[in-house]
């Protein structure tokens, strides 16, 4: 089975912040930003996104084939953000792996 790989690398500050919410424990999140998202282009059209939901406190992960129509959701994560994505598509393996810089 081909596997194909991408990195996305997201600055330090940004990760603890998302890192330290999903570990709070809250009720609502006011704020215009509901989620920001982190996107993997694989070169067969493949899209990953890796989106930190902030009004619900988690993170969503979908895999998308090239017409942008939804192939996989993973289970949701809400412990934190960095780490490994690994989706399984036509008998190809995506993998996404959120890398923390500072």
């Amino acid at each position: 089975m081909e596997t194909l790989e991408k990195q996305i690398f997201i600055k330090k500050h940004i990760a603890d912040q998302i890192n330290a919410y999903l570990q709070e424990e809250r009720e609502d999140y006011s704020s215009k930003e509901l989620s920001t998202v982190f996107t993997a282009c694989f070169d067969d059209g493949m899209e990953a996104d890796i989106k930190m939901v902030w009004d619900g406190g988690f993170v969503d992960s979908v895999l998308f084939d090239p017409k942008g129509h939804e192939v996989q959701v993973l289970e949701p994560d809400a412990d934190r953000i960095e780490g490994e994505y690994n989706f399984s598509y036509n008998e190809k393996e995506y993998k996404v792996e959120i890398v923390i810089r500072e």
